[in-house]
């Protein structure tokens, strides 16, 4: 009977026929649930029209469902159509059936401590299979992480318990099994969202799922004839988990059938790979996105196991990777949900009897939402920390808050072999390779059937210094029965003959690094050096001593490149344990943003202490560039003083010289991208101020493909083209027509396409930056190729002195001097090697998943349209602007989604008060959260919002207040607070001109609100508006702290981590 504290349970509105279920994607339902959550809390109701669904996603909540003697598990939806394979077994069985009873009984000792213990030699054995195969197929190998972790866990489970080998080690594919299983899983989740008719009318998807679940059957059956054969199923003895099956019997005598056997081989092939090559996958995928962590894992497995054999005894000891496990099974649940349903076949109330589960309800346990609960977890639950793990975090958990592996008697069995096997498996790697991801741009893409794993992503691994081909093993060689070992990959370098080793590490999000370390590469051999190339992370514990080693590193806000992260670390490390680096013989260039002043240069900076301070020797002094300056022309004038020190040492004995080849042919090109991007659909393309004031400013609905994702605060990136008016200048330059086919060769740019032929206008548009300002050392070589006199020296004279006031404040360009000065003979070649590649460019989203269309992602940019400060007569276009301005509603354009990089996110609980300082276009992120805010205040109208400011920048009230009528209506409806300066009309906005000045007049009631919590954002230009923004704060700080103008900074510098995050341009 409901008491009168019961509440109705919130529910999206429904649609005619279908309830809910265009609200949830049946292919992805943990990201259906993830963002209904965010969108109407802890709990809520779908109409999934043959049944209503409640899903539960609080810990208070959740102890409600896990009473076993209120709420049993349910078999449905996928789940009741994988009964189809797996019939009534462990996972798939239905409380009530007998055969549930019946295995649970007779499996349960199997999975007992001592006998997991006592399968560690067969887990070890097969782990050096896998740690045999990533050796011998050296560092450069790209290794799917899916794939492996996917072989390592069937073989593991399928030798432990069953005594039988599937050698997918010594395979190309991917064993049958495998491939039979997953269909018939993924299929059967569609069976769930079809109807029976539906069902039967795809006849073809049926003959499939039908052979599909028969082949799974005939390995099961297969194995149980052969063992039985052997005679090896009498119960006596000491015996693996299939001679328990086939001849255990319980107290009545009564003993498992052969189908049940079948069924309960399939639930553990399946259930017992699938989760723990998930988890596995997690781990190393979070580990390697948090080098500290990895750094720290790798530590213990040093200190506890050493170089020597791991055995079952370490695992104990193990405590850290241990938090690690802990910590990445709770973000990412390899089961993420629970179905239950009332055991009574009455209604329940839960909550306190706040909330109604009746009896025929699906109550879906969401463990994932439980293991983020901030109630719990606090206001970093979404973030990876293992050590909330140490110390007694873990067992101070309130009850039912990590559920990785079940609930109650439903929980998972084979919890010890899969915690076994996992902690083993993170040792061995550890302990052995230093390992990177091969694309440190990955964005997690997780697959969902039954379970969940990240996939297409790949690692790279290498030899530890001092560690064998069977380091951390017991065995010398791992076993293989009727298995053909994979065939080697050959790894002797190939190098130029007679040339001196030469190594480059770069490390680079945007590219500008990477094509340094590409134009080094490719003029290595003109003076006398062999180079190779890799990131930073790729030096970790390999810098090398038999070479000369280049560092080549931006510092973003002063953190490393997310390619360098592993590497920083280390070197961090091997500075304060004092570990020498003697032998080494190294230079560093390093590129940053003054914008950033407390910051600016700093991992470059720290790359060269670090490496000086432990005993390495400087090649030449550090080489800086400035990104908003001639950042071309100091990484010129640094090679130059490297190669100089280079080619004495090396006695200058082979010097070579290449150039850049053009050819002419008729074939036509395929186009080629310099990153792969996916393409994005506009859908809607707004003016949104008055061009009088300023810049023109748009609003531009991007359609995203299906499975890109995004939260409010990521970026989409776009990857633009030049204008045509930028191109045809250059086309008019060299007198080339617009449909002329060119052909590069003898060159090493990665960006440039190779060996193939290319329209000069598609060449020009999409691969070069056009309108990078030249460098003096380019101005130099543009005199060095003019045969005018007078043309000559002035070009001289603007490489000199007057370099900075006259070329480089200017941003002239290549094609700039080249119109001016028309006796320049440079030829297209050397003007093509001048370049740099195109960049894509970032812009943030300015709105929310939880409101905008499906897939669709909204950005605001600025126009930029104006003449050139170098030649007023010529205009000057923004390259990625332009290209954005001239798409049409219904065009495609080359875009990505990329998750911030900060802490640039909404904070986990809505109660908590936020501070949004903007100007311009720089409201796009701060209108994805105001948005965000007002869907949840919306769908919850019993919840109360924190407090939101929005301080806002822009020059007049009616020409450029972008977004004034929503951002108005937001404000009336309580979700924010509207504090605009207008700059231009200051009396109309209480006589504040600027952000600074009205933030500074009202710094009191920010200073409280910071006091209870708050988290500030802040987004626009570096120069302006963050510096001024930085200058107040300190004064600030130094104000209500009393303390000096260091400690202000020291103290802000510690809130940008989590509390003062910026998102600035320059």
């Amino acid at each position: 009977m409901a008491t009168t504290t019961e509440l109705p349970i919130p529910q999206p509105p429904t649609h005619l026929f279908t309830g809910n279920l265009p609200d949830t994607d049946p292919s992805h339902m943990l990201r259906s649930y993830q963002t209904l959550t965010t969108h109407y809390g802890p709990i809520f109701a779908l109409d999934m029209v043959r049944t209503r669904v409640v899903y539960i996603g609080s810990q208070s909540l959740a102890t409600s469902l896990c009473d076993e003697s209120r709420f049993t598990k349910t078999v449905a939806g996928a789940l009741l159509q994988v009964r189809n394979l797996t019939g009534p077994g462990l996972f798939t069985a239905h409380s009530w059936e007998k055969e549930w009873a019946l295995a649970h009984t007779l499996l349960m000792p199997a999975f007992g401590p001592l006998a997991v213990r006592r399968m560690f030699p067969d887990m070890l054995d097969v782990a050096g299979q896998m740690l045999a195969r990533w050796q011998r197929f050296g560092p450069e190998a790209e290794i799917d992480v899916s794939d492996a972790f996917t072989r390592l866990t069937l073989d593991t489970i399928a030798l432990c318990a069953f005594g039988y080998r599937f050698n997918s080690f010594y395979r190309e594919g991917m064993h049958p099994f495998v491939t039979a299983a997953l269909d018939a899983l993924l299929e059967s989740g569609r069976r769930a969202g079809r109807t029976g008719l539906e069902t039967r009318v795809r006849r073809w998807a049926g003959e499939r799922y039908e052979r599909d679940i028969e082949f799974c059957w005939g390995v099961c059956d297969e194995l149980v004839r052969e063992r039985k054969e052997r005679g090896r199923a009498d119960g006596e003895g000491e015996q693996d988990l299939l001679g328990i099956m086939l001849g255990a019997r319980d107290e009545r005598g009564e003993g498992m059938s052969d189908e049940l056997v079948r069924y309960e081989m399939l639930t553990f092939l399946i259930a017992g790979h699938d989760t723990t090559g998930g988890l596995l996958g997690f781990t190393f995928l979070m580990m390697l996105k948090h080098p500290r962590v990895l750094h720290l894992a790798q530590q213990e497995v040093d200190e506890i196991v050493g170089d020597g054999p791991l055995s079952v005894n370490h695992l104990d000891k193990l405590k850290y990777i241990e938090a690690v496990l802990r910590e990445t099974i709770r973000l990412h649940p390899t089961v993420p949900n629970i179905g239950l349903h009332t055991k009574s076949g009455e209604d329940e109330l839960i909550g306190g009897g706040k909330y109604r589960i009746k009896a025929k309800d699906t109550a879906i346990l969401g463990i994932s939402a439980i293991h983020r609960d901030p109630a719990v977890w606090g206001e970093d639950a979404n973030e990876f920390r293992p050590e909330r793990m140490l110390n007694g975090g873990f067992e101070a958990l309130p009850p039912h808050s990590w559920k990785p592996f079940g609930n109650g008697v439903r929980s998972c069995i084979g919890r010890g072999f899969a915690w076994q096997e996992a902690t083993m498996a993170v040792a061995l790697i550890l302990q052995r390779f230093q390992v990177e991801m091969a694309d440190p741009s990955y964005e997690m893409n997780i697959r969902q059937t039954l379970t969940i794993k990240p996939v297409g992503w790949n690692i790279k691994v290498r030899l530890r210094s001092g560690r064998g081909l069977y380091s951390g093993l017991l065995t010398t060689e791992p076993s293989v029965v009727n298995g053909t070992p994979a065939k080697a990959a050959s790894q002797k370098p190939q190098t130029a003959t007679g040339l001196a080793p030469l190594a480059i590490f770069y490390g680079s999000n945007q590219g500008t690094c990477k094509s340094f370390a590409e134009t080094l590469q490719n003029s290595a051999s003109s003076h006398g050096f062999s180079a190779t190339v890799g990131t930073l992370d790729s030096a970790t514990e390999h810098v090398p001593k038999d070479r000369p080693v280049v560092f080549i590193t931006p510092s973003y806000e002063g953190q490393p490149p997310d390619n360098g992260r592993k590497f920083v670390t280390w070197l961090e490390k091997i500075q304060s344990e004092g570990v020498p680096m003697q032998g080494v013989k190294y230079a560093v260039f390093g590129c940053g943003n003054p914008d950033w002043v407390n910051t600016y240069h700093r991992i470059p900076r720290l790359v060269d202490e670090s490496l000086w301070k432990t005993g390495a020797a400087r090649l030449c002094p550090m080489g800086l560039g400035n990104a908003a300056g001639d950042i071309v022309g100091a990484f010129d004038e640094f090679s130059e003083l490297l190669w100089q020190t280079l080619s004495r040492s090396a006695g200058e004995t082979s010097i070579r010289k290449e150039e850049l080849k053009v050819e002419m042919s008729v074939d036509r090109p395929e186009m080629l991208g310099e990153k792969e991007m996916t393409l994005g659909t506009v859908r809607q393309h707004t003016q949104l101020a008055d061009t009088s004031v300023g810049p023109e400013k748009k609003l531009m609905d991007v359609e995203l493909p299906k499975d890109a994702m995004y939260q409010a605060g990521d970026y989409l990136v776009v990857l633009p083209t030049n204008h045509r008016h930028a191109v045809q200048r250059v086309l008019a330059r060299f007198e080339l027509p617009v449909d002329a086919l060119i052909k590069l060769s003898g060159t090493k740019k990665s960006f440039l396409p190779h060996d193939r032929t290319e329209y000069a206008f598609s060449l020009l548009a999409a691969y070069v930056e056009i309108g990078t300002p030249i460098s003096r050392k380019q101005v130099e070589f543009l005199a060095s190729q003019t045969t005018d006199p007078k043309q000559k020296a002035e070009l001289e004279r603007l490489g000199g002195s007057v370099y900075e006031s006259a070329v480089l404040s200017k941003r002239a360009s290549i094609i700039d001097l080249l119109e001016q000065f028309p006796a320049c003979e440079l030829s297209f070649a050397a003007f093509l090697d001048m370049l740099q590649p195109m960049k894509p460019r970032q812009y943030s989203i300015a709105s929310s998943p939880l409101v905008s269309a499906p897939g669709t992602a909204t950005i605001l940019y600025d126009v930029l349209t104006a003449p050139s400060l170098y030649n007023h007569s010529t205009p000057f276009h923004g390259v990625a602007s332009s290209y954005l301005s001239n798409a049409l509603a219904g065009g495609k354009i080359h875009a990505y989604i990329r998750p911030t990089a900060t802490n640039f996110r909404l904070p986990i609980d809505p109660a908590t008060p936020i501070i949004m300082i903007c100007a311009g276009t720089g409201l796009a992120p701060m209108r994805a959260f105001i948005q965000e805010r007002a869907a949840i205040a919306q769908a919850q109208p019993n919840l109360k919002l924190g407090a939101a400011l929005l301080y806002f920048g822009c020059r007049d009230p009616n020409k450029d207040y972008i977004c004034r009528s929503e951002l108005e209506a937001w404000q009336r409806a309580g979700v924010v607070s509207l504090r605009p300066t207008f700059s231009r009309k200051p009396k109309e906005s209480g006589g504040f001109k600027y952000v600074s000045d009205r933030l500074e007049a009202e710094k009191g009631e920010v200073v409280e609100l910071f006091r209870q919590g708050a988290k500030v954002f802040l987004c626009g230009s570096a120069s302006k508006l963050a510096k001024s923004i930085n200058e107040l704060l300190e004064r600030t700080v130094m104000e209500h702290r009393q303390v000096g103008v260091e400690e202000a900074r020291e103290w802000l510098a510690k809130q940008k981590a989590d509390r003062y995050v910026s998102d600035v341009y320059g």
